[in-house]
């Protein structure tokens, strides 16, 4: 399944909304929604100039219209996350992922 660049930003705003952002202590919660609106202004030509460089070429997850293949992307990222895989987001801290959360993501992107 191939999806616009706005798609995924859409599903990847909700699924921040709806899953991330709920489960945050008040003030971080706050601040995770304007940063996260605030990121997402002016995103979409950040992820189309990312077509260009030579490791996401390489990966071939971009088509020439600039519609990402949302299935390339999730097979390969699903696996990395079959135990809980901690990442840090600048300003939250440290949060857990995993497969599940990679499950909910793709759902959101293929919604939206």
């Amino acid at each position: 399944m191939t999806v616009t660049i706005d798609q995924a930003m859409r599903g990847a705003m909700r699924y921040a909304d709806n899953e991330v952002i709920p489960h945050l202590p008040g003030g971080k919660g706050i601040g995770a929604g304007i940063m996260l609106a605030l990121i997402m202004e002016g995103s979409r030509e950040k992820i189309l100039a990312l077509r260009e460089n030579p490791a996401v070429k390489m990966m071939q997850i971009f088509d020439d219209a600039g519609n990402i293949d949302l299935d390339k992307l999730y097979n390969a990222a699903r696996p990395r996350f079959e135990n809980k895989l901690t990442v840090s987001v600048p300003l939250l801290g440290d949060m857990r992922f995993d497969q599940n959360d990679v499950d909910k993501l793709y759902r959101y992107i293929q919604e939206a």
